[in-house]
């Protein structure tokens, strides 16, 4: 009815500094679920790495595994073959009547015993790998515990990440919908607010990179101290190993 425009009600401060409170907390909340959705894709990527190094690992678990089964499977023919040899030479001596045979016979019957008994105990004890591979078979067990336990932590951070990054999805849809029923008031606490916290991001990701630039530092002079210590050792080694040769000589 060509009347004068109704003019944009003007917020009292009270509710104003209200709203900044509440805009903090909630821009806080989306500044922790970007940081929580960094973490989550950091964990998702390690876990996927864990299982490729699980895998691996009980790969080669399995290959001394079926190694072993073949092992004790040669050892129990061995076995057989033993008892049955030991039978041949007990009916040897039983028949013999010069004793030279006996006595030959009967030292060998006592090494195929000795060779019998090895073997009973060593099946007894699963002992069928080298020693490298039974050393290798418990690195592996133990690195497979290792894994495991990792990957519980990695999986109990995940689900921590993906609660702050949901909270964080919550919060931005109330952000979008309190937005479009801002005053210009509103709206301007709405824009400094963020203002701000994004001031706030910046400053502490400058101090975080100057920590890892200092880190980095320190890593590349005790790297560098590494060094000199170990070309001192390897001159210090070739010192005495040339007075080793000459007191030889």
């Amino acid at each position: 009815t060509g009347g004068t425009p109704l003019k944009e009600a003007t917020p009292s401060a009270q509710s104003l500094a209200k709203m900044k409170r509440m805009l903090t907390s909630d821009v806080s909340k989306l500044v922790k679920a970007q940081e929580a959705q960094a973490i989550l894709d950091a964990h998702e990527s390690k876990t996927t790495k864990l299982n490729e190094t699980k895998e691996e690992c009980l790969s080669e678990r399995a290959n001394l595994e079926l190694k072993s089964a073949r092992a004790a499977a040669a050892v129990d023919e061995d076995l057989k073959a033993l008892a049955k040899e030991l039978e041949a030479v007990q009916a040897r001596m039983e028949g013999s009547s010069d004793p030279l045979e006996r006595d030959q016979l009967g030292k060998q019957h006592a090494r195929l015993a000795h060779q019998h008994k090895q073997l009973q105990e060593r099946k007894r004890r699963r002992d069928f790998l080298s020693n490298d591979d039974a050393s290798t078979l418990r690195d592996l067990d133990d690195r497979l515990d290792a894994l495991d336990t990792e990957a519980e932590y990695n999986a109990s951070k995940i689900t921590e990440a993906q609660k702050e990054v949901k909270e964080g999805q919550v919060t931005q849809v109330n952000l979008r919908n309190m937005g479009s029923k801002l005053t210009t008031a509103g709206a301007l606490v709405m824009y400094n607010t963020f203002t701000e916290k994004l001031a706030e991001v910046c400053q502490r990701e400058k101090t975080e990179q100057k920590r890892v630039w200092e880190l980095e530092e320190k890593i590349l002079e005790q790297q560098k101290a590494t060094q000199e210590l170990a070309n001192k050792l390897a001159v210090k080694q070739g010192e005495y190993d040339s007075r080793t040769v000459e007191l030889e000589m």
